[in-house]
């Protein structure tokens, strides 16, 4: 009895989307997911060398010929680098007072990292942290000062956490501030008032005590 042979793993997949449901964008921030899951699963499916197929052994010319080179070629590299300039001096001229709190601005920072690997650029962890603490506004220098002195630097993600921490401990001491004063105002008014009220009373107390003289005298004559 003949063996039937095995089928090819790759004709299992009906839709690849399946086994990568990540959209390919080149631009934003699933790129480096994208390609990692892509790698998994072409040597899962035996298919590495469909798509990257081995090179071929060279064979040298007798005599190489001078040809004039094709500036079509390097405009796809020249625009990948520069783009990376520019998203570079982006990643580095990002500050908090640009942004409505701690995590858009810490959100920005991430992307554009992001989007440095994607477009080569290798940017580090600890380069991310740094950049974090030095767009920081001048009320966070105490903590950007702390946090730079810590051995090793923490992550990025450390730092993210802290200072998200910290906007809501603010956020709450500025509401129970902003109570305190609201009740500072309120007493403030209440014993104004009474203060003009007791103003008022003497004279009518003094007024009283001398009709009350005048009824007892006419009750009680002098004998």
């Amino acid at each position: 009895m003949v063996e039937s042979s095995k089928p090819h793993p790759a004709s299992l997949v009906t839709n690849i989307k399946t086994c990568i449901p990540i959209v390919l964008d080149y631009d934003g921030t699933q790129y480096n997911n994208w390609f990692t899951l892509f790698q998994i699963h072409r040597r899962a499916n035996l298919v590495i060398d469909h798509v990257k197929p081995k090179p071929k052994p060279v064979v040298e010319p007798a005599a190489k010929e001078d040809k004039p080179i094709d500036m079509a070629l390097w405009q796809p590299l020249d625009d990948i680098f520069a783009r990376a300039l520019q998203l570079d001096a982006q990643f580095t001229n990002t500050k908090l007072e640009q942004f409505d709190g701690i995590k858009p601005y810490c959100t920005h920072l991430k992307t554009l990292a992001d989007i440095l690997k994607n477009v080569g650029d290798k940017v580090s962890d600890n380069r991310v942290a740094l950049q974090l603490l030095k767009g920081l506004s001048e009320e966070y220098k105490p903590f950007r000062t702390s946090v730079r002195h810590l051995n090793p630097l923490p992550s990025f993600d450390a730092p993210r956490s802290m200072l998200q921490l910290e906007e809501q401990e603010n956020v709450v001491d500025l509401s129970l501030e902003s109570r305190e004063e609201a009740h500072i105002t309120n007493t403030s008014s209440t014993v104004s008032q009474t203060t003009a009220g007791s103003s008022q009373n003497p004279a009518n107390t003094r007024g009283g005590n001398s009709r009350t003289a005048t009824v007892k005298q006419q009750r009680h004559p002098q004998q």
